[in-house]
């Protein structure tokens, strides 16, 4: 009977495989379909057609304090939502501008940059607008959407810059996904309570569109990840140092850069450890000589196999300039995964969810490391020549913000 049992298990294996090739080629075919979709109505358009409204003062201009209160309102939705989410990451970006006209807005402007999270000084209106009304068009308005779980797969940083956060998330999702929901207590009129480590709790009011529109995604999920960015923003402004220019909201708070380390003290309570692999002199990090090589992998092995192998949080750094693999880029932060100590490989995460191949058949410093939506191994001898510095949780000791 069980052999019989198991020789139908065994026939339908085929059959399920098939089943689930067909699904991923779908969903695979629907994204690259919806990739080329664009917006019923251009950026252009909606400027058009909403700028005497949204210049409440009629001076010509729209000043970031008029962008801000359209980025709160409720009754901004859909495109306008988009439009007016671009025109935010444009006046609130690394280096404010004081405001924008209509004809600056409906000049044309460059394509997309080469990277989502820093702010290169160029008014990228169009693309970001496409961009962000593609995330309103797909995101369920669910905390955590149908499935009512959450999951690493689909998890992307969005315009904010705010790698430092998703990373050390896109970890605690892979090493206890359930203890990261509990988190979450929604409320019946839509806002959220968001419970920290150390019963530190932070109410979050339903999110616009527009903040929506700017934050991260977490694709079919929900907007767990929007919430908890939100949260993160309000602890952050009451930190001691905050990291914010005059007239900030407090999305922009994340955006202006943070350490894995709070993130990872408000998720577990633990303190978090700083090891660093290049050594810093005045403002540059030096990479490692390679007379010191030997003796960083070894210690950085013992590191990423007790860490890993305790289940801790942790993340890598990269640093602020230098050459690089493709699609690894400088000043940013990267997920740990898992370490695999017997083949020294390190099983790494980018936020940004992208796909690359390199187009060597060789993997390597040169050509890059190949990525399925973010994840990719990398030898650790390699490792310690990207990254400066790694961020891990320390269970021993705790700590409050």
């Amino acid at each position: 009977m069980a052999g019989r049992r198991n020789n139908q298990i065994q026939n339908l294996i085929p059959q399920v495989g098939a089943l689930a090739a067909t699904c991923l080629a779908w969903l695979a075919l629907s994204a690259s379909l919806f990739a080329d979709v664009k917006p019923p109505q251009t950026f252009a358009d909606v400027v058009s057609a909403n700028f005497a409204k949204w210049d409440r003062n009629g001076d010509g201009v729209l000043t970031p304090g008029e962008i801000d209160r359209l980025v709160h309102d409720p009754k901004v939705t859909g495109m306008e939502a988009a439009a007016v989410g671009a025109i935010h990451r444009y006046l609130r970006g690394e280096f404010e501008r004081g405001a924008v006209s209509q004809r600056q807005l409906m000049a044309k402007s460059p394509a997309k940059s080469g990277r989502r999270d820093v702010d290169d000084h160029q008014p990228r209106f169009a693309s970001d607008y496409k961009k962000m009304w593609k995330h309103l068009e797909t995101v369920p308005r669910s905390l955590f959407g149908d499935s009512n779980k959450i999951a690493l797969q689909g998890m992307s940083q969005g315009k904010l810059g705010d790698c430092y956060f998703v990373s050390t998330i896109g970890v605690a999702v892979l090493r206890n996904r359930y203890a990261l929901q509990k988190m979450f207590h929604p409320r019946p009129d839509g806002s959220t309570d968001v419970i920290f480590a150390n019963k530190r709790k932070v109410h979050v009011p339903p999110l616009t569109e527009t903040e929506i529109a700017l934050s991260s995604t977490a694709g079919e999920q929900g907007l767990w990840l929007n919430v908890l960015e939100k949260a993160l923003s309000s602890v952050l402004l009451k930190l001691p140092k905050p990291k914010f220019h005059h007239g900030d909201i407090d999305l922009d708070v994340i955006s202006r850069g943070g350490s894995a380390a709070t993130v990872i003290t408000l998720l577990t309570g633990h303190a978090a450890t700083t090891t660093t692999i290049w050594k810093k002199k005045g403002k540059e990090w030096k990479a490692p000589s390679r007379q010191d090589l030997g003796a960083i992998r070894e210690r950085i092995h013992k590191l990423l196999s007790r860490r890993c192998g305790e289940g801790d949080l942790i993340c890598a750094v990269t640093p602020p300039k230098g050459k690089l693999p493709p699609k690894i880029a400088n000043h940013h932060v990267m997920a740990v995964l898992n370490y695999d100590p017997q083949r020294h490989i390190v099983h790494m995460w980018n936020p940004w969810g992208n796909e690359f191949t390199p187009e060597h058949e060789q993997p390597g410093m040169s050509h890059g490391y190949v990525t399925r939506q973010g994840r990719f191994d990398i030898p650790l001898a390699d490792f310690v020549r990207v990254y400066r510095s790694v961020i891990a949780e320390n269970p021993q000791k705790h700590e409050r913000l």
